[in-house]
């Protein structure tokens, strides 16, 4: 190899090289470039900063829910290791049972439960008005269910309740 198509070629190495780190250096550091999912954190947790904070010491969990909501501690019908609760949401759902969103270390036996990485209820696991998933969070198997009898679209509710989720401990 002559000398001029080695230098040609290190020349366009570190080209290379400058473009690429130029276009990281610039697409990180632009804000219109950061991810949609933290844009998404932000608002969830400005519209849920007026809410009510569920803690339980026992079963060492938290999550907020809006201030017409209830929550249901289902935790006495479970075995003493585990937890279950109900937060309702502020409408009957026109069924038999109030629309809801339930968390849970427990799976519910009645259904393929659909594994997810993203803390997130979508449509397209719904069955028969209920939506269970479970995921991880801080190492530990989470089941939770948004339930609506009535045909309501309460999807957005139970996420927003879903993502201020956590364990204490």
């Amino acid at each position: 190899m002559n000398q001029k198509g080695f230098i040609k070629d290190i020349v366009i190495i570190v080209l290379a090289i400058l473009l690429l780190g130029g276009g990281y250096f610039y697409f990180s550091k632009n804000p219109a470039y950061a991810p949609a999912e933290n844009t998404n954190q932000n608002q969830i947790a400005d519209e849920t900063k007026d809410w009510k904070t569920y803690r339980n010491e026992k079963y060492e969990i938290e999550f907020r829910y809006p201030k017409s909501s209830d929550v249901i501690d289902q935790s006495f019908f479970q075995n003493a290791a585990d937890f279950q609760v109900d937060v309702s949401y502020d409408l009957l759902a026109g069924g038999y049972e109030p629309a809801r969103l339930t968390i849970s270390n427990v799976a519910d036996s009645r259904y393929q439960i659909v594994s997810v990485k993203t803390v997130l209820f979508t449509k397209n696991n719904n069955i028969d008005g209920e939506n269970p998933i479970y995921f991880y969070k801080d190492n530990r198997k989470v089941y939770a269910n948004c339930v609506d009898y009535g045909g309501l679209d309460i999807l957005d509710f139970c996420n927003k309740v879903l993502s201020t989720f956590k364990f204490t401990k």
